[in-house]
């Protein structure tokens, strides 16, 4: 054999290794797309979840604002014991069922029961 030739038996072994070399570097290429396969999926559920959590809260926020609003509601019909300052009799109401009214605002004209405190 000449100085600087490599035999038939070595050549076959480094076309060997190139080739186990190049089935390695396929398998780790496959796992990692798989990997990056994976990834893009539990990103993706996150997203959904996340979608799906949004959605739940607006929901609760829904529910939450319409109680609020059947509470007010109730609260705005429920009854109320209003004493007159004088005694007598109503001549006429100045409020209707669920008028918002502030302390001091008149809600009826009365005829008072003795004509001279009038």
């Amino acid at each position: 054999m000449k100085k600087g030739y490599s035999s038939n038996d070595e050549v076959a072994l480094q076309r060997s290794r190139y080739f186990d070399q190049k089935s390695l570097r396929n398998n780790l290429q496959e796992k990692l797309i798989q990997q990056e396969t994976a990834i893009i999926g539990l990103e993706n559920e996150i997203e959904s979840r996340r979608a799906d959590f949004q959605n739940q809260i607006i929901r609760y926020e829904l529910q939450q604002n319409d109680l609020k609003i059947r509470l007010l509601e109730f609260e705005s019909v429920s009854e109320l014991i209003v004493n007159a300052p004088l005694d007598g009799l109503i001549e006429s109401i100045s409020a209707t069922v669920g008028q918002i009214i502030r302390e001091g605002d008149a809600l009826a004209q009365l005829i008072p029961a003795n004509k001279g405190e009038y």
